[in-house]
């Protein structure tokens, strides 16, 4: 059985978590979503076998909730096969991955939880929605990707066939 413990600010981190929960499905487990958020309904970290925390990055942290959920259970996450999955625009881009990697340093430093596994994932934002600096990272990655920003438009960069791996290898994997 497992656990999708998510974060999510703008909805992209809950969009994986989805996914996660579906490919987990897809192969007979059993999976569970938690909003870490949510103070209600907290699940007992003892019923799962595995536990993936999915959180998103923002001003250069995991979001407190993700924090708090993996702090306060860090012992018996220590005790499961366990991964965290972090969702960054760093991820998104290949000079990035050495940013995103610290933001996991970071994560894992407060709170004391090391996973057994970790993936640096691209996210997404919408061009509206963005203060200035957030659309000129936006445009880097767009045209280091030989694409045009669109203006108005929304802009996924996760990897999606990079998790479907990440989660296969982690359910299946001894």
């Amino acid at each position: 059985m497992l656990l999708i413990a998510y974060a999510s600010t703008e909805g992209q981190t809950h969009k994986i978590a989805d996914r996660i929960a579906s490919i987990a499905r897809g192969l007979g487990e059993q999976a569970e979503l938690y909003d870490t958020a949510s103070l209600e309904g907290i699940p007992s970290i003892d019923a799962f076998e595995h536990v993936i925390i999915a959180a998103s990055v923002h001003e250069d942290r995991h979001q407190e909730s993700a924090a708090n959920f993996a702090a306060a259970h860090r012992d018996q996450l220590r005790a499961k096969k366990s991964a965290l999955i972090s969702v960054s625009l760093s991820a998104a881009t290949a000079d990035g991955h050495k940013e995103a990697q610290h933001y996991v340093d970071s994560f894992t430093a407060a709170t004391g939880w090391s996973p057994n596994k970790t993936l640096l994932l691209g996210g997404a934002l919408d061009w509206a929605d963005c203060d200035y600096f957030q659309r000129q990272v936006l445009a880097h990655i767009l045209t280091e990707r030989g694409l045009t920003p669109d203006r108005k438009g929304h802009h996924e960069f996760t990897d999606w066939p990079s998790l479907e791996k990440f989660v296969k290898n982690f359910l299946l994997d001894p």
